[in-house]
């Protein structure tokens, strides 16, 4: 057997070992396949039957919930019908079988199992569910559902796998005989090649050009060719280039220098000659060091030397001097040649004179660091000596101060005389305003009349006011420009660091910024930044943000405060109070988050979330039977905008069963209302749609009896802090009876907020205000407790209850 696999060509080789390996790996395959199928077969049937038994709950719960069996058997009937049922078996909660269908009476049920895992032959899985609504038990049902699925589907994929597998070999053999063939045919090519490359016929190439192992191959010995062939071209044109070498070395645009293992010069070429002044003759036998300029030190030196003895080369700038005795820069590279013991027996030296191209890069240096106009530094360049004067007061200690200053008046100048007297005038400030600063100081100028001054070196902050003041007086002083007798002034935003902590970028827009409020304060002065406000502007974003953050995560809730008649004990409603169940802080009362949305965009759409999440809540309560009406807080601004009542019709046609008159509005008495003939109207609109109004706090504003004219609301609120106090306090009794007797006059109804005890409410009763909420009736809650409170108030609260005695 080991002779003829041995005689067997490459091609049968591969094929018949490859199909080997194909048929082993492909049933270990099918195995797998095999198990992953009845796996996965199992969990989809375990998926169907949750399925399944989620619909039969839904469907029979109802029913037991009733005692009414009647429908149960047409659920049974239609179950067995199309989801493969064979039969079900009913319990009531006591475990009496109350309905059934499919099994025989006289045999005993089967023992059902939770998971259809390793149900492989059996015909039927047995299994039940209970039957439940929320956490509400009405017994369980028990069910045997048909396995007949499983079995055919398992037969069909291990068919399919069969065929697959079978069909794969084949495939696999012919892939592999082509293989085969292909290889052999090239492994053929590169044999006939090597022959003639040992011949002596080195143009021999082999034309194959895969990308892969024999094209990889082909390609070297292409390589392996060219390079014979090539290093015996290049034995007979060594000669003709060291011709080309020699001429190369005369004519040459670098300076070259040939050396001696000691630094005595050899031999140079002509652009030596050209750039040093020296003759060839004139430097042939003295040392390097007749160039030296004396402005390296030997250290610099020490170093060159160092790097040429480890590494052999050495590159960088050098100056030297010419024979006239002018100093010029050059870049060098210097490399060692070394004999076959490698000890270094020659230096050669090319250098290029760069002495224009420094010229150049100090120009290019000057015009990116500096304004053109004015020769002060620009932006970049203040960046740097802002940066490193922030590191020297670190150090150091005391103040920096970065002065931001705009000229006022100087667009007027511009535009009346045009930009050559603008810039002109420019250049004059720039001068004045320069020599106002102290040596330590620098001013920019950043664009257009704007300039930044670094104040550096501050024993204390308010030594900057005499270098401003100055800065002041030099910006403001006449100046003689063609002729014209032109007069500006400057304005002046200043920021201290570290008083102000910021950084560069930073303290610069700090510093803009107080050049505004100067403007704005009469210009032709400075204004300090004022840290505390900026932090508290951006304590107050960053927290605005994080509010939109929460409306757009939902983590925003409703609870809701019951309202009450304390004359017939009935609950007429409940007020829906917005609370912020932080994931962090817990559940936060609106004082934390309410205040700092006032007058902004976000209060309109928190209160809009508010009024859309008490419509949903009132129609949840309405499709359980419960009719409560709820009141929603409203502030001005949403109310004044354009479009309130088309989006209010909006959210209340997403409920359309709700009953008209079930949502109330209550808007602050104290509310900013610029036009209260707008809101009145924007009042009777909402009206029209069935929302009444509530003037909410109502004698706490400074407008009264104003809004209780003008605006149509059909109710008001007694602020709770003076209904809390009116058994002490006789003023806010006094306030009490006044608003009571204003709503009466009004024709209005009136509820007090703030009730706390049982005095409070016989007082209220006395004085003939009996609709109340507070503390002392029920607490705000979460809308899943308002349905047991209202059945039990009464029980909870005897001190009301005594009132109906």
């Amino acid at each position: 057997m080991a002779l003829r696999w041995q005689s067997l060509s490459l091609k049968w080789k591969l094929v018949l070992g490859s199909a080997l390996v194909e048929a082993i790996m492909l049933t270990a395959l099918v195995f797998n396949n095999l198990q992953l199928m009845n796996t996965s077969l199992e969990q989809q049937a375990q998926l169907r039957l949750r399925e399944l038994s989620v619909l039969l709950n839904a469907s029979i719960a109802p029913s037991m919930a009733e005692l009414n069996y009647g429908p149960i058997h047409g659920v049974f009937s239609e179950s067995r019908r199309n989801d493969g049922i064979v039969y079900f078996a009913l319990f009531d909660k006591a475990g009496k079988l109350v309905a059934g269908d499919g099994w025989p009476a006289n045999r005993a049920l089967p023992e059902p199992l939770p998971e259809f895992s390793g149900i492989r032959d059996a015909p039927r899985f047995d299994t039940e569910v209970p039957i439940q609504i929320g956490a509400q038990h009405y017994g369980r049902l028990q069910f045997g559902i048909s396995t007949e699925f499983l079995h055919k589907a398992r037969s069909s994929l291990l068919r399919d796998s069969a065929l697959i597998a079978g069909a794969e070999i084949v495939l696999s053999i012919l892939l592999l005989s082509l293989l085969g063939i292909w290889l052999t045919r090239h492994l053929s090519r590169l044999e006939s090649a090597s022959v003639a490359i040992g011949k002596g016929r080195f143009e021999t190439r082999v034309d194959i050009e895969s990308e892969d192992e024999i094209g990889r191959v082909a390609h070297a010995f292409n390589t392996m060719a060219h390079r014979i062939r090539s290093q015996l071209e290049e034995l007979r044109a060594r000669e003709s280039r060291l011709q080309l070498a020699a001429s190369v070395f005369t004519h040459a645009r670098e300076g070259i220098m040939i050396t001696d293992a000691t630094g005595r010069i050899l031999e140079v070429n002509d652009t030596f000659v050209q750039i040093t002044g020296y003759r060839r003759d004139e430097v042939l036998g003295e040392n390097a060091h007749i160039l030296h300029s004396g402005r390296h030190g030997p250290e610099y030196y020490a170093e060159l030397w160092r790097s040429l003895l480890e590494k052999g080369h050495w590159y960088g700038e050098i100056w030297n001097r010419r024979k006239n005795g002018e100093e010029y820069p050059e870049m060098i590279t210097i490399s060692a040649v070394r004999d076959a013991e490698g000890m270094a027996t020659h230096y050669v030296a090319l250098f290029t004179d760069v002495t224009e191209q420094k010229e150049h890069e100090r120009a290019l240096e000057h015009v990116a660091h500096y304004d053109p106009l004015t020769n002060l530094p620009n932006r970049m360049l203040l960046a740097d000596r802002l940066h490193q004067a922030l590191l020297q007061t670190l150090r150091r200690g005391g103040s920096l101060a970065v002065a931001f200053l705009d000229l006022d008046g100087f667009k007027e100048v511009n535009d009346a005389h045009g930009h050559n007297v603008g810039d002109a005038l420019l250049i004059a400030l720039s001068e004045r305003m320069s020599s106002a600063l102290r040596d330590e100081d620098t001013l920019a100028r950043i664009g257009g009349d704007e300039f930044i001054a670094v104040l550096a070196d501050l024993g204390q902050a308010s030594d900057c006011e005499p270098v401003l003041q100055r800065l002041l007086r030099a910006a403001a002083e006449p100046v003689a420009v063609h002729g014209l007798r032109l007069q500006v002034s400057a304005s002046i935003g200043v920021t201290l660091f570290p008083q102000d902590g910021a950084d560069a970028d930073q303290l610069i827009r700090h510093a803009d910024q107080a050049m505004y409020q100067a403007k704005q304060a009469g210009k032709n002065r400075y204004h300090l930044f004022d840290v505390a406000h900026d932090a508290e502007i951006q304590t107050r974003r960053e927290t605005l943000e994080r509010i939109g953050q929460g409306l757009q995560a939902r983590e925003f809730v409703l609870h809701f405060q019951p309202k009450v008649d304390m004359q017939s004990g009935a609950v007429i409603g409940v007020e829906a109070l917005i609370r912020w169940q932080h994931p962090e802080r817990g559940l936060l009362s609106p004082a934390t988050f309410l205040p700092v949305v006032e007058d902004h965009p976000l209060s309109v759409e928190i209160g809009e979330w508010v009024i859309d999440s008490a419509l949903g809540q009132l129609a949840r309560w309405h499709a359980s039977g419960l009719e409560l009406p709820v009141s929603v807080n409203i502030g001005a601004r949403q109310l004044q905008q354009e479009d309130f009542v088309d989006r209010l019709a909006t959210l209340l046609a997403a409920h359309p069963e709700l009953p008209r008159g079930r949502l109330e509005l209550e808007i602050l008495e104290t509310s900013a209302l610029n036009d209260t003939a707008i809101v009145s109207n924007v009042m009777h609109a909402c009206q029209r749609l069935g929302v009444r109004f509530a003037l909410d706090d109502f004698g706490t504003g400074y407008s009264s009896l104003t809004y209780l004219k003008r605006l149509p609301a059909e109710v008001l609120k007694i602020d709770q802090t003076f209904v809390r106090d009116m058994l002490e306090d006789k003023d806010d009794l006094a306030i009490v009876q006044g608003v009571i007797g204003l709503a009466t006059a009004f024709r209005r109804e009136v509820i007090a907020e703030g009730v706390e005890t049982a005095e409070h409410c016989r007082l209220l009763l006395k004085l003939g205000c009996t609709l109340a909420q507070g503390y002392g009736i029920g607490r705000p809650m979460p809308a899943e407790e308002i349905p047991a409170w209202i059945a039990s108030w009464t029980e909870l609260h005897p001190g009301i209850a005594a009132l109906h005695d």
